[in-house]
């Protein structure tokens, strides 16, 4: 089963953590099921990095 959301992510690698934080891994990044909700918040929290939306899936791996 897979799960797509989005997360903003700078030119240098940065994501997202909301709370005006940057983190490289992306287990930290804030993410979005909206793809509207991350315009949002790209356009009105992230400042003047220059940023892009990426997609993020999400799976889930199972041990047999």
């Amino acid at each position: 089963m897979d799960d797509i959301c989005f997360a903003v992510k700078d030119d240098d690698g940065f994501y997202w953590c909301g709370l005006n934080k940057w983190n490289k891994q992306l287990r930290k990044a804030q993410l979005f099921h909206s793809w509207k909700w991350a315009v949002e918040a790209r356009d009105t929290k992230c400042g003047v990095r220059s940023t892009r939306i990426v997609k993020v899936r999400i799976t889930d791996v199972h041990g047999k």
